[in-house]
């Protein structure tokens, strides 16, 4: 395996390694890499939340009202 230089890696190749580097915070490795992860990681958790509350409303959803009311 060839050894390749930062330059030469993709910004997702060195999120990768700085997530399981434990030498240099993230941080240092990718600029900007904390501040991705956390945002992606909360619009991951508020999309599921979200999944989950729709699928609840519609399992114990209210009947629908007659035709012609609102």
């Amino acid at each position: 395996m060839t050894t390749s230089t930062s330059e030469d890696k993709t910004t997702t190749e060195e999120l990768k390694e700085a997530i399981v580097d434990d030498e240099q915070p993230i941080d240092k490795k990718v600029p900007g890499a904390a501040f991705s992860v956390v945002t992606l990681s909360y619009l991951v958790v508020l999309i599921i939340a979200m999944a989950v509350l729709g699928f609840l409303f519609w399992w114990f959803g209210a009947e629908s009202p007659p035709n012609g009311t609102v």
